[in-house]
């Protein structure tokens, strides 16, 4: 194995450990003590139900952070290029907790569009957690279901309009 390799896989694993120590439930004082200082999101952004949000940028990886009011529900790893299943399972692994094989179906209970290469939850199902091309997305149970409950109200305001009488108030 060659020096450069060698240095290559050092720097992967010291990147990847580094990014794997964000936990969900923390707070942003918490995850800047890790990353240093984070970047804030947009608004538009962090749309509910996320509070806010904050990026923090790394050689190979950019971590997003959201929050509902004060703790981190939702964290996403996003690197530059295919993220391998095994270094999928390295985060999971770092991430200290013991996960469950979900297969490659979406946690938040879309059937439409893109699917997962992999998902997994805590056995205390928590937290779910999905391999997408390029990133690893850590999401809360409450997490997931604010945003379900955004969504089931969305598609009942949308067929509310459809079904709206067109001659109402004439």
């Amino acid at each position: 194995m060659g020096m450069n390799c060698t240095r290559g896989i050092l720097l992967g694993s010291l990147l990847l450990a580094m990014c794997a120590e964000a936990r969900i439930g923390e707070t942003a004082k918490q995850l800047e003590a890790r990353f240093g200082k984070g970047r804030p999101m947009q608004q538009h952004v962090t749309k509910p139900p996320t509070t806010h949000g904050f990026l923090f940028y790394r050689p190979k990886v950019v971590v997003w952070a959201y929050f509902i009011d004060k703790r981190c529900t939702r964290i996403s790893y996003n690197f530059k290029g295919y993220l391998k299943k095994e270094t999928a399972l390295r985060l999971l692994k770092l991430n200290g907790k013991l996960w469950l094989d979900m297969g490659a179906t979406r946690a938040d209970g879309k059937t439409d569009g893109p699917k997962p290469e992999g998902r997994w939850r805590t056995k205390d199902g928590r937290v779910h957690a999905e391999r997408w091309k390029n990133t690893m997305l850590f999401r809360t149970k409450e997490h997931l279901a604010a945003e379900l409950a955004i969504r089931r109200k969305a598609e009942a305001e949308k067929l509310r309009k459809k079904n709206e009488d067109p001659l109402k108030g004439f």
